[in-house]
């Protein structure tokens, strides 16, 4: 079987190659051009991927936006129900402070009116800094003496102090009125 050549005849290129010309390209930069193009392909790549990460957190914060804002209300009530336990929780101590310290009084107050002589009597009593002002009357200036004695006790660690004392004879019966102060120390 013979094969026949017909050399003279035009011969037809592929279709897919008919609008490309060839390139020659030269062997020593072939390497480093394939390395440039397989760059830039790389490049795109990965462009395009962080381009696409981009914008699935950018649709990830607009969904977060969106529910905050939907929870603000929410969260403005729970700052002022907050708000409103600290309140009462501070005034819940301070309340506690104030029993204790009012007990603390009164059990000092009652400890003071048990250890006056029945010969004295108060007319004014007042806290201050401390201590308590004792004002008022007695029959005679020895039972001021005595409700001084009377005070002052190591155990409670009172210390009754003479402030004034003075004649108040007004009627013809002898009144002295006297001033004391008691400190507690605690």
């Amino acid at each position: 079987m013979m094969i026949r050549f017909n050399y003279l005849a035009k011969t037809r290129r592929p279709l897919f190659r008919s609008g490309f010309t060839t390139i020659a390209i030269d062997n020593r930069i072939r390497g480093p051009l394939a390395a440039l193009i397989g760059t830039i392909v790389l490049t795109a790549t990965l462009s395009m991927v962080q381009l696409a990460r981009l914008h699935a957190a950018q649709s990830a914060y607009a969904a977060a936006a969106l529910r905050l804002s939907a929870d603000e209300p929410a969260l403005d009530d729970l700052a002022a129900l907050r708000k409103h336990v600290l309140d009462g929780t501070r005034l819940s101590e301070r309340v506690a402070v104030i029993r204790r310290a009012s007990l603390l009084h009164a059990n000092e107050l009652t400890w003071i009116g048990n250890h006056l002589p029945p010969q004295t009597w108060l007319t004014v009593l007042r806290y201050e800094g401390g201590s308590y002002s004792l004002e008022g009357t007695s029959d005679r200036a020895s039972a001021v003496g005595t409700a001084m004695l009377d005070l002052h006790d190591a155990a409670r660690a009172t210390i009754p102090q003479l402030i004034s004392l003075h004649d108040d004879g007004t009627g013809g019966a002898t009144r002295v009125r006297y001033t004391l102060r008691v400190q507690t120390k605690r």
